[in-house]
C-alpha cells in the first residue's frame, strides 16, 4: 500500500516525517485538500479535523467524489451541532460567556443533513459512530475532570453505535 498525506501546516509534515514510515510508502504534501491537484484515484480518504474549518462541505465532497475510487471509503469527523453541551455553549454565548473548549473558530454540522447530502456526490453512509461524550457540563466539569473521562468512555461504549445525536459532540 502507498499513502499520500496532505497537511496545510509544514510543521505537521515535519512531525509526520519523524515517525519512521518508509518514505517509498508515504508521500507527504504540504497542501490544503481543496488546492491539491492529482490524477490519482484513492481507495480511502480520511479527513479528521478538516470539514469544520471549511466554509461549506460542497467543495470537499465534489472534489472527493472525483478522486475516490468507485468502491472507496471516506472516513470523516464532524462536530455535532445537536450535541446538548454544544447547545448549552451557544446558549451561554448569548450572555457573553464563552466556555467552548476550542480556541479556534469552527463550524458544527447537522449530521442527518450531511448524510443526506452524500447522495448528491454518489456517496453513501456505510457506518456511523459517535464519540466525545460530555457527562457533566461546565461549570461542574471543572471539578469532575477525572470522572468525566471515565463516564465519557462508558457513554461512548454504550451509545457510540446508536444514533446518539443529542449526547455526542463528534460523529465519525
Amino acid at each position: 500500500n502507498s499513502l499520500t498525506g496532505l497537511d496545510s501546516s509544514i510543521e505537521m509534515i515535519k512531525i509526520c516525517k519523524t515517525i519512521g514510515i518508509e518514505e517509498n510508502k508515504l508521500e507527504l504534501i504540504n497542501s490544503n485538500f481543496l488546492d491539491y491537484e492529482t490524477n490519482k484515484n484513492f481507495d480511502c480518504a480520511i479527513a479528521v479535523g478538516f470539514l469544520e474549518y471549511q466554509s461549506n462541505d460542497n467543495d470537499f465532497l465534489k472534489k472527493l467524489s472525483n478522486i475516490l475510487s468507485k468502491d472507496g471509503y471516506l472516513i470523516v469527523t464532524l462536530r455535532n451541532e445537536d450535541c446538548m453541551e454544544r447547545k448549552y455553549w451557544n446558549f451561554l454565548k448569548k450572555f457573553g460567556i464563552k466556555i467552548d473548549k476550542s480556541s479556534a473558530s469552527y463550524r458544527s454540522h447537522n449530521i442527518p443533513k450531511f448524510i443526506d447530502s452524500l447522495e448528491n456526490y454518489n456517496l453513501s453512509l456505510e457506518k456511523i459512530k459517535f464519540c466525545h461524550f460530555y457527562p457533566f457540563f461546565w461549570p461542574i466539569s471543572i471539578f469532575t475532570k477525572k470522572i468525566d473521562i471515565i463516564f465519557g468512555h462508558l457513554m461512548e461504549r454504550f451509545f457510540s453505535n446508536r444514533y446518539s445525536v443529542k449526547l455526542a459532540s463528534t460523529a465519525v
